[in-house]
């Protein structure tokens, strides 16, 4: 009956947190339906939110290339892994190192203008449940390969390895001429035009789907957390009251 108890304290927890999941995703929603796209040359620095479709190009550095694919892009991030981790006993796990961009910012343009965007945006993005317009490449490093560390990678990310030791790359990419729809803040100026950041209110888009498409998503998936907060919601109370009613007749 305690594990029972416990386990209907547990669903009502979950459909707690769910439900504080849902009010987020609905105030995202709001946002993203409420601004409405416009042309590029508008973004003024200081606007608190804005939203356009536009095509990504590169940036006022030029055309870069990715370390590890060796293919054109606007923009690049390269992470770097080190395993096994040196916190550990048995040789497991990874140590993070840290990563290294581009020395370029990509743009987003439109028949009317462009703006620089924002590494952030692009690594927002890569955590969001949006279709991204970044590409990915990896490689390993380190003795067991017959590789050493590509001279491209910091020193002081990698450091010296030791012979059981291997480095993991993975090279983030933003090729040019990919559509994209982007909601965001307009903060500052960089080479003379408005950029692309991080919107202040919490919600950032950068994705190659379209508007519709992500309302569409989030209508979607505020139902389905809904229905989960229901199940969930009455499961929790059915367990917690019926064991709890068992377990007193049983102290009782």
């Amino acid at each position: 009956m305690t594990a029972v108890l416990l386990a209907g304290g547990f669903m009502l927890v979950a459909s707690v947190v769910m439900f504080l999941l849902r009010a987020d995703s609905r105030r995202a929603y709001r946002k993203v339906a409420g601004t409405a796209p416009t042309a590029l040359a508008s973004w003024r620095s200081g606007t608190a939110r804005v939203a356009a479709t536009g095509v990504t190009d590169y940036g006022p550095g030029g055309p870069q290339v990715g370390p590890i694919s060796g293919e054109d892009c606007t923009w690049y991030r390269i992470e770097v892994v080190r395993s096994p981790s040196r916190r550990s006993d048995d040789r497991t796990g990874e140590d993070r190192l840290g990563d290294f961009s581009a020395p370029s910012w990509p743009t987003l343009t439109d028949p009317s203008g462009r703006v620089v965007v924002d590494p952030r945006v692009l690594v927002k993005a890569l955590g969001g449940g949006d279709t991204v317009a970044t590409e990915r490449a990896g490689t390993f490093a380190g003795e067991k390969y017959g590789k050493p560390v590509p001279g491209y990678v910091p020193a002081k990310l990698a450091g010296r390895l030791r012979p059981y030791e291997e480095i993991h790359l993975t090279e983030v990419r933003l090729p040019p001429g990919r559509e994209v729809y982007a909601v965001g803040s307009v903060r500052g100026v960089r080479a003379g035009l408005a950029v692309l950041a991080p919107s202040r209110s919490g919600v950032t888009v950068f994705t190659t789907d379209g508007r519709e498409q992500i309302l569409a998503r989030r209508v979607k998936d505020a139902a389905a957390v809904h229905w989960a907060i229901r199940a969930f919601g009455i499961a929790g109370l059915v367990l917690t009251a019926g064991s709890a009613g068992l377990l007193y007749l049983l102290v009782t």
